[in-house]
């Protein structure tokens, strides 16, 4: 189970990389099932009202944020998913369930 304190330094370094729309922890570790080998879900939206045009500026995007937690990754398994805000408000009215069960159950960090 996640502690405050790694909340904390999660939200720091993410928000240290610039850009940061929400950041939303979702899975065992928001619904507090976490077991020993759970990872971290995460979910971050950048502030960006555009999406990626291709593939290299979505890479770019995830990297920003990746490079931002690579040291808290050495500690802990992320699973993290980077959205722009646009791709991120396409994929909700899409109706996609995953995004939908992780708004529902997940945990906005701020």
């Amino acid at each position: 189970m996640l502690t405050d304190g790694v909340k904390k330094e999660l939200v720091e370094k993410i928000k240290s990389s610039g850009g940061i729309d929400k950041i939303i922890l979702f899975g065992s570790e928001a619904s507090g099932t976490a077991g020993p080998d759970s990872d971290i879900d995460l979910i971050v939206v950048l502030d960006q009202d555009t999406s990626p045009g291709n593939f290299r500026e979505s890479c770019t995007n995830y990297l920003q944020v990746s490079r931002a937690i690579r040291e808290i990754e050495k500690r802990y398994p992320i699973d993290l998913l980077v959205y722009t805000r646009s791709e991120f408000e396409k994929i909700k009215a899409g109706g996609s369930l995953f995004v939908r069960r992780a708004l529902r159950e997940g945990v906005e960090l701020s």
